[in-house]
Order: structure tokens, then C-alpha cells, then sequence
């Protein structure tokens, strides 16, 4: 939720958005998978919901890769392994990969005053 609050201040709406997409879930009979709530405050319900499962579990690996590392380059290196040994732009391979879904580095990076 951090992520969609604005200056940092979790307004009722995001609280709300949240809130009733897990009652949505739960009344489905559905189960709460990790990468969904990885996912959520980043995407969005309307674009999670139209997000392909196999996506959905790669671009979060991606997310807690990037959350541990301190730039996109590391991130890539650390996601990039077998092609390690190839001249290969990290930071921007990354970047392009979230570019797909809206996102950018920055938007879950945590901070160490965060």
C-alpha cells in the first residue's frame, strides 16, 4: 500500500481498494498467493487481473530480487547469471522487463529510511 500512497500517506481509498480485493478473493474461495500481494500495491487490481499466472510469479521473483539489491544493474546481475559470461546492459535489461508492466526500479525500491 505504501507504494500507491501519495507523499507517503495511505488514503482511505487505497486502504478500501485493498480491503475488498482480499474479501473478493476469500469469498471466491480463493487463496491469497505471495506474489499476488507483492503485486497488488504495484499493479492495481484491474491490471493483476490481467496478468497471466506465469507472469505474475516471474515479475514478483524480479520485484524482491530488485528490493535487495541497491541499482538495477545489480539486480540483473544477481537475475542474469547463465548469460553472465555475454556483454549484456543489466539496468537495462531490467528496466525494459518493468517498462512491460508499467513499472520502474525506483517504484519498490525500499529505502533505509522506509
Amino acid at each position: 500500500m505504501a507504494t500507491l500512497a501519495e507523499n507517503g500517506v495511505i488514503t482511505q481509498r487505497v486502504l478500501d481498494e485493498q480491503i475488498d480485493y482480499f474479501k473478493a478473493k476469500w469469498a471466491r474461495g480463493e487463496a491469497t498467493d505471495n506474489y499476488d500481494s507483492i503485486l497488488l500495491p504495484l499493479l492495481g487490481e484491474a491490471k493483476l487481473a490481467e496478468t497471466d499466472v506465469i507472469d505474475r510469479v516471474q515479475l514478483a521473483a524480479v520485484i524482491q530480487v530488485c528490493r535487495k539489491s541497491k541499482s538495477a544493474a545489480e539486480a540483473g546481475r544477481k537475475l542474469y547469471t547463465v548469460n553472465r559470461h555475454e556483454e549484456i546492459n543489466y539496468s537495462d535489461r531490467i528496466t525494459k522487463y518493468l517498462k512491460g508492466f508499467g513499472l520502474h526500479f525506483s517504484d519498490f525500491m525500499i529505502t533505509p529510511d522506509s
